[in-house]
Parts: structure tokens; C-alpha cells; sequence
């Protein structure tokens, strides 16, 4: 769990701030233009969080699941990759692409999801296909 400040006023919140892609639920808060931390309108629960929208939203009093954890500490120290392939994901370090690119381990799709939900991994600007740690993954994993 982090604590983040409202951009206008610096009034703090505690949870993860949530990325695109990640779907609103109840609960969830954003940084309304009057300054304060605003509970999403019921209608929006379900709804999609695009790339570029400007608002900033927050999953209040949450951190990543223990399995979420181990698995960013992994990707981590390992210097290692996802890579989706049909319906699983696989954790794919440097030393496997090095020598066979088919060795994988797997990787729980329910803990993927949530690195993602937090922005933790993103996908990779050379590959679709490849997710890595974002600047804010890295720094969660060193403060684990």
C-alpha cells in the first residue's frame, strides 16, 4: 500500500493507484477537480480505465495479494519477464532467452492481472506480446 496526494490540494490517500486497463469497482476513489478524493458513481464500476485519460484514480486501503508480491520480487531479482501465450502467462528471464526461449515458468493469471490493475507491469514498447516492470513495479519490489 501507498500513500499518494490529491495533485491540486496534497490531501493524502493510502491504496494503489490504479493503471490503464484496470477495471473500476466500489469502493474506488478519484482526484475530483474540487480537491478532494471522490467515491466512483455506482454506474461506473465496471467500467474500462483507457491510456491518457488525465484523471487519477485510487484503490483505497488495498495492497497486492502475498502471490502478487512474490511474483514481482521474482520478476525483480530475475530481471525477468511475462509473455502471454494463449491463455497463461510465462516468466521469462534473460538467461531462458539466452539459451532456449521455450523454457518458461508459469505464471498465475489472477497475480498478473493485479500487477497490471496497479500499474506494477506494462506492456513492453518493442513487444506486444512482453510485459515488464514499470518504474513503479521496481520500486515496489525494493520496498518489499
Amino acid at each position: 500500500m501507498r500513500i499518494y496526494s490529491h495533485p491540486q490540494t496534497r490531501v493524502p490517500i493510502s491504496g494503489m493507484r490504479l493503471a490503464p486497463g484496470a477495471i473500476l469497482q466500489a469502493g474506488d476513489k478519484y482526484a475530483s477537480s474540487d480537491g478532494k478524493w471522490r467515491l466512483a458513481e455506482p454506474c461506473s464500476t465496471g467500467m474500462v480505465l483507457h491510456r491518457g485519460w488525465e484523471t487519477f484514480w485510487v484503490r483505497p486501503n488495498v495492497e497486492p495479494s502475498p502471490g502478487s508480491s512474490q511474483l514481482i520480487v521474482c520478476l525483480a531479482q530475475a530481471d525477468a519477464s511475462l509473455v502471454r501465450r494463449r491463455s497463461s502467462w510465462k516468466l521469462i528471464t534473460p538467461q531462458h532467452r539466452a539459451q532456449d526461449p521455450r523454457v518458461d515458468l508459469r505464471a498465475d493469471s489472477l497475480f498478473v492481472g493485479e500487477l497490471l490493475t496497479y500499474g506494477l507491469i506494462a506492456q513492453s514498447e518493442r513487444d506486444p506480446e512482453v510485459y515488464t516492470l514499470t518504474s513503479d513495479g521496481r520500486s515496489f519490489a525494493r520496498s518489499i
